[in-house]
């Protein structure tokens, strides 16, 4: 019985390992969209300087939420 809950706890974590995974890919390509956005010299010159800032803004929310499941993550691999 013991060990049904230990492989429950076991398939749970592992469940959300793979969850935290899935997201952190769908953010990093997000962030790689922006920043190849942001490192157009076009893009930055032609856009209103509120779009701009807007897309930094969205970057950094973005390295910040990456941040957060590399956190969780490692917590959840000890």
């Amino acid at each position: 019985d013991d060990q049904i809950a230990i492989d429950d706890k076991k398939s749970k974590l592992e469940k959300e390992i793979a969850r935290l995974e899935k997201d952190r890919a769908k953010e990093v390509k997000e962030l790689e969209f922006i920043d190849k956005k942001l490192s157009n010299e076009n893009f930055v010159a032609k856009a209103p300087a509120a779009v701009v800032e807007g897309q930094r803004e969205a970057a950094q929310k973005l390295r910040d939420k990456i941040a957060m499941i590399d956190e969780s993550l490692a917590k959840l691999r000890k």
